[in-house]
């Protein structure tokens, strides 16, 4: 509670908040009285004021590039892995340990952190089915049709004739 350091009414408007104390309400007679000046500069130190913001890193922006990255480390773990096999013989089978090597480097590489799990299962099932690039999917038939479908479309736009029969009725 804040009282001021005088007794009088008058005296206490006229002065200024450094002489006002604040004294404790916990009723420990032991705790002494602090300004209120030192009280502020104690709890708002602005060498420790905190941001308000969110987290740095934490935009979706970063996260997509993040993701990338994790999938870059992916894709080089794969092809890192497939050259090492390659060079053994077919019978011999890899040193133990060899694969966390493996994916370690591939993370330094990439800058992704120690703490983001790329799991050896991925890594071995990429590799066995000869996909360094994970899952592509299926392409589409229209991208071999589209470009031709543009230039028409761009061909009718500069005859002037509609694409649609509904604008030919209105005219």
């Amino acid at each position: 509670m804040l009282n001021p350091s005088s007794q009088t009414a008058e005296s206490s408007t006229n002065q200024s908040t450094e002489d006002m104390t604040i004294n404790s309400t916990s009723g420990n007679p032991s705790n002494s009285a602090t300004t209120l000046s030192k009280f502020l500069k104690d709890v708002m130190n602005p060498t420790e004021a905190k941001s308000i913001d969110r987290p740095k890193g934490s935009s979706n922006a970063e996260a997509k590039f993040l993701a990338a990255r994790v999938e870059l480390a992916r894709k080089e773990a794969v092809e890192e892995l497939e050259k090492i096999n390659k060079s053994k013989s077919a019978k011999k089978r890899l040193n133990k340990g060899l694969l966390d090597v493996v994916i370690q480097k591939a993370k330094l590489n990439h800058g992704v952190d120690e703490e983001i799990v790329i799991l050896k299962d991925t890594i071995r099932k990429r590799l066995k089915r000869g996909s360094t690039n994970g899952h592509v999917g299926q392409k589409t038939p229209m991208a071999e049709v589209e470009p031709y479908l543009v230039e028409l479309i761009i061909q009718l736009a500069n005859m002037r004739t509609p694409i649609t029969a509904a604008y030919q009725s209105r005219k």
